[in-house]
């Protein structure tokens, strides 16, 4: 196998890694999963000679975000820790890792994302070859050699603008900073990009979520229900993608040991999502458009004007939609608050701020606290929409929030 030179450019390796190469290459220099590092440090510990990078993800709570190490020429004896909120020294320990001779310190718990293997944080300015073969070593061997998304748009970053991969990492670690309790986490993200991104046709992005989202513990159940979700707003146009990307993975998934946890009140409810209406009649009986105004009115408080126009103008297109609405999540596998957090990052990106509020109201309704209203805008501010998004949103919600009891 040809040899690496460190004088080449990240362009020149990865040319190198095709086949049965990048599997081999993957292998010899890819990091230690949380198992291999507990089987070679059975006492949790190691010395700085035995860390590869600055940022290290050590065998803890898997979507937690792990603290980094910084040089810190000043300190004596053990090295320390610091806490988030005060960060001054507390012990000596994060999840039995220690230093040697204090030459390192623990610095802010929240640096990092535990994705970032390999990437020195804290010095957004300079990247390494080394970090560079350490980040890609994990990536390309966590897909078992393929150069798949997102690792090609990292790819894009780490050859042109590095620093602004490690800028978005840092900021990436704030994703669920909100609410500080009763918080979501990382399969929440995954389980509300895979609905985006197969409503707007992101290819490789379908099977990175679908892949990422059994890997976070969703049930073959659980994933098709955001497929049915997603359904109802793409129609058969996004699905061309979905077949060619999830087709053959959803064939042969196997629900994972470990299980999605949730928020406390996150619960399956498909009750909740039934209006009363009989979807075998394509009309509206009577009594039966009563029975849809009593149902948002039961949760956002009103009847949407795009309900009242189509009642008016198409009912029989409204009822069989509502039909899709009302059958997404009847298997039971997704708490009912999954979709207004969904419909919030989906109507945040199209910028439909009747939408926004709409979604607010019914996740309020259903027990979604203020922080995970913010965290749901948080992740359209991320993921596609960007700063200028959250305009949209405070016209839409501004208010709510600043009164939500």
């Amino acid at each position: 196998m040809r040899s690496f030179r460190r004088d080449q450019p990240l362009s020149t390796h990865i040319r190198l890694l095709t086949g049965r190469m990048i599997l081999t290459w993957s292998y010899r220099h890819r990091l230690p999963g949380p198992t291999e590092f507990a089987d070679k440090h059975p006492d949790h510990s190691a010395t700085t000679d035995t860390l590869p990078f600055a940022i290290t993800n050590l065998p803890c709570d898997r979507f937690s975000p792990p603290r980094f190490l910084i040089k810190n020429p000043h300190s004596e004896g053990n090295p320390v820790e610091a806490d988030s909120a005060n960060p001054t020294v507390k012990s000596a320990t994060y999840c039995g890792l220690g230093t040697s001779e204090g030459e390192y310190e623990m610095a802010r718990v929240d640096f990092g994302p535990g994705y970032t293997k390999g990437l020195d944080l804290s010095n957004p300015d300079e990247t390494t070859l080394e970090e560079k073969r350490g980040f890609w070593a994990d990536k390309i061997g966590a897909r078992n050699g393929k150069l798949m998304y997102p690792v090609s748009a990292y790819s894009f970053l780490l050859a042109n603008r590095p620093d602004m991969l490690k800028y978005h990492l840092r900021q990436m670690q704030y994703l669920h900073a909100v609410p500080e309790t009763n918080r979501l986490s990382l399969p929440v993200t995954t389980l509300a990009m895979l609905h985006w991104y197969s409503c707007n046709r992101v290819v490789e992005g379908i099977i990175h979520e679908v892949r990422a989202s059994h890997s976070a513990g969703a049930s073959k159940v659980q994933v098709n229900e955001i497929f049915a979700l997603a359904f109802m707003h793409s129609g058969p146009s996004g699905f061309r993608e979905v077949y060619d990307q999830a087709f053959d993975y959803m064939e042969s998934y196997s629900d994972p040991q470990d299980k999605l946890t949730w928020p406390e009140g996150w619960d399956p409810d498909p009750e909740a999502f039934r209006s009363g209406l009989d979807f075998d009649n394509p009309d509206f009986g009577p009594g039966e458009v009563d029975l849809l105004d009593a149902w948002y009115a039961g949760t956002i408080g009103y009847t949407p004007r795009s309900v009242k126009f189509l009642i008016q103008q198409n009912p029989r297109f409204l009822k069989a939609h509502r039909a899709k609405f009302e059958a997404a999540l009847k298997t039971g596998g997704l708490p009912k608050q999954i979709v207004p957090y969904i419909l919030i990052h989906y109507n945040m990106n199209r910028g439909f701020r009747e939408g926004i509020r709409e979604a607010a109201l019914l996740g309020k309704a259903w027990g979604m606290s203020k922080g995970h209203i913010i965290d749901a805008v948080t992740l359209g501010t991320g993921y596609m929409a960007g700063i200028d998004g959250v305009y949209i949103v405070d016209e839409a919600i501004g208010d709510l929030l600043d009164n939500w009891a």
